[in-house]
């Protein structure tokens, strides 16, 4: 069992090179008689494997925001085969990003009816796109409750004479676009997602 032990310590730092060259995953290797360790540091996330001399492993990932862990997983020893398939899942949830937080858009109408089906189906063609956008309605009396809580706000035809109003109402902190009404009225979506993406991407949301 010791030789499998070993086994699996070569295995994960034979691969170092690899590690930095495509993922930009550093690595710190340590052991004394009681253990081998081999530390990992992703973009986002630490990653401990400890490999025990009563034949367990453990596997660690860990937030390095906040410390958090976000995989945790211990197992006997039992081949290399069982060792290549559960490091894999541990390096797989290393590698992983924080999904970016989403660019929040408000379509304002006077009811709210209207423009919740034109942001539904917006954001039902954003999702397809797999853009990081979310896109609200709401009418116009609750505006005041919840204008701060978004990125951009989108006038239907309904309510874009007031939009000097209400740019004075954001202090002009947030940007405002008026939806013309040919385009609201067909439901037409790509001008409208193109607009957000291109305002999403000036804030880094979308590369």
């Amino acid at each position: 069992m010791e030789k499998l032990e070993e086994l699996f310590y070569l295995y994960m730092i034979c691969n170092e090179n690899d590690y930095l060259k495509n993922d930009g995953i550093k690595i710190l290797k340590t052991q004394n008689k009681w253990e081998k360790q081999v530390y990992f540091e992703a973009s986002e996330r630490f990653g401990v494997v400890s490999i025990w001399n009563n034949h367990v492993v453990e596997q660690q990932v860990y937030s390095k925001k906040d410390g958090c862990t976000l995989f945790y997983l211990h197992y006997e020893l039992v081949s290399m085969q069982q060792f290549r398939s559960l490091f894999k899942d541990f390096y797989k949830n290393l590698k992983e990003k924080v999904p970016p937080k989403p660019y929040k858009a408000l379509i304002l109408c006077s009811g709210g009816l209207s423009s919740s089906l034109y942001a539904t189906r917006l954001e039902t063609l954003a999702k397809l796109k797999q853009y990081p956008i979310q896109i609200d309605a709401c009418a116009l009396m609750y505006f005041d409750d919840v204008f701060n809580k978004y990125d951009v706000i989108l006038l239907a035809p309904q309510v874009s004479h007031k939009q000097i109003e209400i740019m004075n109402k954001v202090n002009h902190e947030i940007p405002i676009y008026r939806i013309p009404a040919t385009v609201y009225g067909t439901m037409s979506l790509d001008a409208t997602l193109d607009l957000l993406v291109s305002l999403a991407k000036k804030k880094n949301i979308i590369e």
